[in-house]
């Protein structure tokens, strides 16, 4: 296979249907699934970049701070 399915793909993938057909799946129920399991990898990700963010700007704060100190120090 040369790239990932999308979620339209995959609805219409004859092994899939096949597969869902044996396990009681509706085609609206993959779908459905699909979505919520999408939208909780969204947030997760968000959720990530935003300690990353917060992680880097409070390292730089520390080292603006220490900076001043030092300097403050020396001038005084």
């Amino acid at each position: 296979m040369e790239h990932e399915l999308t979620l339209k793909e995959l609805a219409a993938d004859p092994l899939i249907l096949m597969v869902m057909r044996a396990d009681g799946v509706a085609e609206d129920s993959l779908q459905d699934l699909m979505k919520q399991v999408a939208e909780s990898e969204i947030s997760r990700l968000q959720l990530q970049m935003h300690k990353t963010r917060a992680d880097e700007f409070y390292a730089r704060l520390d080292e603006s701070l220490a900076h001043t100190a030092k300097s403050l120090r020396r001038n005084a």
